[in-house]
């Protein structure tokens, strides 16, 4: 039986939150707190194995509740928290949330009944991960090149945030690529995650807009609640945003956009990192035959093992490596000495 502390300032919240984790089998909500305070003192004493923290709370918010906890006790967190928090979301996550859920209102309702399967999907995600903590820092500015001499084309899930980061902040010079990111996210979110990336790095990040044209030193999130592929006109590659459909598991879908780059497979290198299931196995083994070149995120780095881990069983990742060893080899494979 796993055991779940929820932090929240909203009697109504902590007390659905509470029902929703308990109707799932092996799971159990051993106590739950209304601030940072009390939840601190409360994940000391109690041990669980993973929390839920709001972020906006009275003595004590989300932020600091995070950069203390971490520093004494690492837990796996999961940020509970409404959708005009986005950019602090990702606050969170740089101070070692594992991932987060959005509430559909910032007042209490029963809508938050709608985030249940979001919720319990990623509470037995983060059951299993790694507690990693990125850092970044600022770094100039350089100009894009138009002609672009290989395509990096990146998907991930949980712990993809933090992962992505710390790939795209260590690429510190001029690159000869484009970089097409797909990361698991809702709308509202992707375009606060492109716009902090794009702080960390020398490359131009944005979150990727309809037929706009690829160019080397650029990099293009896919947007939330959308998928990313890439077509071509007159010679030149293009942003292609499809819509989800009811059938789609995983938005955006790392297996959409690296099957649109199948065409281009001889110039393409795709990452695999974290996160759970085996969305862009199917794109990745398309690649492969085509000519790609494959990269999975290795175990012993990966927040969640289950991406990458379906990469490498089905024998096509050229190499299988730790995520602070992934921002070099990309840049081999470039031909950049870094």
């Amino acid at each position: 039986m796993k055991k779940i502390l929820i932090i929240d300032d909203s009697p109504f919240t902590r007390k659905i939150l509470r029902e929703m984790i308990e109707e799932e089998p092996g799971l159990k909500v051993i106590d739950t707190a209304a601030n940072g305070v009390e939840g601190l003192k409360k994940a000391l004493k109690l041990k669980p194995d993973l929390i839920t923290v709001d972020l906006e709370m009275p003595e004590m918010d989300g932020f600091s509740f995070l950069r203390f906890l971490m520093a004494q006790q690492p837990i796996p967190t999961i940020v509970v928290s409404s959708l005009h928090s986005s950019e602090n979301v990702f606050k969170a996550l740089e101070m070692g949330a594992v991932d987060f859920v959005m509430k559909p209102t910032q007042t209490a309702s029963y809508q938050l009944l709608e985030i249940k399967r979001d919720l319990i999907f990623k509470i037995k995600a983060a059951l299993v991960s790694n507690i990693n903590i990125t850092k970044t820092e600022k770094i100039k500015k350089v100009p894009p090149k138009k002609e672009i001499f290989k395509i990096v084309a990146i998907g991930s899930s949980t712990g993809g945030p933090q992962a992505i980061s710390k790939i795209i902040s260590s690429i510190t010079g001029n690159i000869n690529a484009a970089i097409l990111i797909a990361q698991h996210m809702p709308e509202g979110f992707t375009k606060v995650f492109a716009e902090r990336l794009n702080k960390h790095t020398p490359l131009t990040v944005t979150e990727a807009k309809q037929e706009e044209p690829i160019e080397a030193g650029c990099v293009y999130i896919a947007p939330g609640g959308a998928h990313l592929a890439v077509k071509e006109k007159k010679g030149q590659l293009y942003t292609d945003i499809l819509r989800k459909n009811e059938k789609d598991i995983y938005v955006p879908s790392v297996n959409v956009l690296f099957e649109s780059l199948v065409p281009y497979a001889k110039k393409c290198l795709a990452v695999v990192l974290t996160g759970m299931g085996a969305d862009g196995k199917d794109g990745a083994i398309k690649l492969k035959e085509a000519g790609a070149t494959i990269f999975a995120e290795s175990k012993e780095s990966a927040v969640i093992y289950g991406m990458p881990q379906e990469v490498a069983k089905a024998g096509i990742a050229d190499k299988i490596i730790p995520l602070w060893d992934i921002p070099g080899h990309i840049l081999k494979e470039l031909g950049n000495s870094g």
